[in-house]
């Protein structure tokens, strides 16, 4: 069994991805004010890793979120619906590597062939390898987001300034919302660990990438001007210009590209393992359990970098940040009404006081959201009773 600590590296490894690498420069309208919009997305994340926490000692045997529930009906619809909010989330980490490209190639060429690249990957290297790669490119993560500041401090200590605080308080709860993109992925932490040290791994590692988050994001912009964050698609390639000088940010852009790279590879994994699971169960048709030679599901693995590709052309017309906004957005807050019915199975399974109380903060925490946007809201209701006719009509047991 795994160490709290081995855990919690694995979990600040997944957690730190794309993301992170674009979210600064939507946070940087509002200043000194991302403090607060932090905190509100920190907070939530500590929230939930208590929930998930403690529903890793309730149901050790669970392996995927669906597991959870015990209506067949129901486990279908909620395996459709995080699966498909994994999906969109690839879409995310793709659009974050095309930006970080900045090369003259049509961007919907460039992201078929990292799609078809990836996608074929995954479908011949074993899965075992697919994790040891993965470990690696964390370390390239932890190279760029701690290291490289560290460095810039070191050669001038005296550019940071602490920046205004702007901004409204339905902007900075808007964003603060938003960035709960930055811990997607937090229920997955039982894939690293089982039982307690699940619970303590997952718990430490959000602290830990909360910490790294509110202290990256602010250096950032309290070095980098506000005009230049909000026009660019790679900040940390600014900060990178301003320190080392002019052609220094090529070759941080090429470092987040080889991030992302890696870590598209290992969601489109996980989602094609992913539909092995939830086939496994009933919860997909029998043609999911046909498995690739990395012993993943070959229908999930092909059907789902379709869809993240054809997600991707979609809002291909928009913006860099706006294509980003809007695709996170979406898996935020289908995201969150998971974790919003997780969190009332811990209530109702938890027979301690600080869980239960620990359950209902989830659940008003994921009602604020919805409440803050009404628009996602009847997004993700559409989602469900598209899902739901989905199964009714289409769906069969294994």
């Amino acid at each position: 069994m795994k160490s709290a600590f081995t855990v919690a590296f694995f979990v600040v490894g997944n957690l730190i991805g794309s993301g992170f690498f674009i979210v600064p420069s939507l946070l940087a309208p509002i200043g000194g004010s991302l403090l607060y919009s932090w905190a509100i997305t920190c907070s939530m994340a500590i929230i939930f890793a208590l929930v998930f926490g403690r529903l890793y000692t309730l149901f050790p045997k669970v392996s995927v979120i669906s597991d959870y529930f015990k209506n067949d009906k129901f486990k279908r619809i909620i395996a459709i619906v995080y699966w498909l909010s994994c999906v969109i989330g690839n879409t995310g980490v793709l659009i974050v590597l095309v930006a970080s490209c900045n090369t003259k190639i049509n961007i919907n060429i460039l992201a078929g062939i990292f799609m078809l690249l990836l996608t074929v990957g995954n479908a011949f290297v074993k899965y075992s390898t697919i994790e040891r790669s993965e470990a690696i490119l964390s370390l390239s993560k932890f190279g760029i987001l701690i290291i490289l500041p560290i460095i810039f401090c070191l050669i001038q200590p005296d550019f940071f300034t602490m920046p205004e605080f702007k901004g409204t308080s339905s902007q900075v709860a808007l964003l603060g919302i938003s960035s709960i993109w930055a811990f997607l992925g937090i229920e997955t932490a039982g894939l690293f660990g089982s039982g307690e040290s699940a619970r303590k791994g997952l718990l430490y590692g959000v602290i830990a990438s909360s910490l790294l988050y509110i202290c990256l994001s602010l250096f950032l912009v309290g070095c980098v001007e506000e005009q230049l964050l909000q026009s660019s698609n790679v900040p940390f390639a600014l900060l990178a210009k301003k320190f080392l000088g002019p052609g220094s940010e090529k070759y941080i852009s090429f470092l987040i590209a080889f991030t992302c790279f890696g870590s598209l590879y290992g969601w489109i994994a996980a989602t094609g393992k992913m539909s092995l699971f939830f086939a496994k169960s009933g919860s997909f048709g029998k043609s999911f359990l046909k498995k690739t030679r990395s012993d993943i599901s070959s229908y999930g693995l092909w059907i789902s970098s379709l869809i993240s590709f054809a997600c991707f052309v979609a809002v291909s017309n928009m913006q860099i940040k706006e294509q980003f906004e809007f695709v996170a957005n979406v898996c935020v807050y289908l995201s969150l009404a998971l974790y919003g019915m997780c969190s009332l199975i811990c209530f109702k399974n938890s027979k301690k006081n600080f869980d239960k109380i620990t359950s209902v903060l989830a659940i008003v925490s994921v009602v604020a959201s919805f409440a803050v946007s009404m628009v996602m809201l009847a997004i993700v209701c559409m989602t469900f009773f598209i899902t739901w006719c989905y199964v009714k009509l289409f769906i069969k047991k294994a």
